[in-house]
């Protein structure tokens, strides 16, 4: 990663206004601090997606290659990157602003995109503003429809594409402890934990949710999502999840 990076540790200041307009391609010469902290598989495991927290870019590296091959900026800064199943699209949490020091919350959908010299980039299909929240994780729970994690209010906000190709917020959680990481059973099941004690929550999503969650936070929701079973480990600042089909 050094070496695709030479001047990695060279910063720009994270709030200060950048050049590049939202998915826009850069090199991945260009002087700035990149701090990577989520990756995902694109299609067939091609490329390898890696979303840098503070240039607010994602690098593109060849396995085959073993290099970096592009890199796009699509935000200020990233907090979190997930693929979509079933396609090429990927959906990160990050920050946008128009002036310094702004940090707005929101939620990208990218799409593989190939630019003037054919070097492969990323390029901002969607993106859905989360003011208020605390996003700090996303998972996809079907092509359609992801999980969001919010950390200080303590919920968790189910998203779904509408048939414009629009992401509106569908439904909300609150759940008893600050959110963290998520992991995706399948069937419409996922395991949240807590990013400050050992709190495990099962949760249940239906296939289906009610747009009128996002509108009335005090109303029950139809298909709401909910908490099926819950268990608390004897450790703290739980820090990575995996699952294996069978087995967490």
């Amino acid at each position: 990663w050094a070496a695709s990076h030479p001047a990695a540790m060279d910063a720009t200041p994270a709030d200060q206004p950048r050049s590049q307009p939202a998915g826009k391609s850069v090199s991945p010469q260009t002087v700035q601090l990149r701090r990577p902290l989520a990756a995902a598989w694109g299609k067939d495991a091609r490329l390898l997606y890696v979303a840098n927290r503070d240039s607010g870019s994602v690098s593109l590296f060849d396995p085959a290659k073993l290099q970096i091959v592009g890199e796009s900026s699509v935000a200020r800064r990233l907090a979190d990157l997930a693929p979509l199943p079933g396609g090429e699209a990927l959906l990160a949490l990050g920050e946008s602003g128009t002036k310094p020091g702004d940090r707005i919350p929101v939620l990208l959908e990218l799409v593989p995109e190939t630019t003037d010299d054919d070097a492969p980039s990323l390029r901002v299909a969607s993106r859905l503003p989360l003011e208020g929240l605390h996003p700090v994780s996303v998972v996809a729970l079907g092509p359609d429809r992801a999980s969001i994690a919010s950390l200080w209010s303590r919920e968790l906000i189910v998203v779904e594409r509408t048939a414009g190709g629009i992401w509106q917020i569908a439904s909300r959680l609150r759940l008893s402890f600050a959110p963290k990481l998520q992991q995706a059973l399948g069937d419409g099941r996922l395991v949240v934990a807590d990013a400050f004690s050992g709190n495990l929550a099962l949760v249940e999503v239906p296939s289906s949710s009610s747009a009128n969650g996002s509108r009335n936070r005090g109303t029950p929701v139809l298909n709401a999502p909910r908490i099926v079973g819950h268990r608390r480990l004897p450790v703290h600042n739980i820090r990575g999840l995996s699952f294996d089909g069978e087995r967490l």
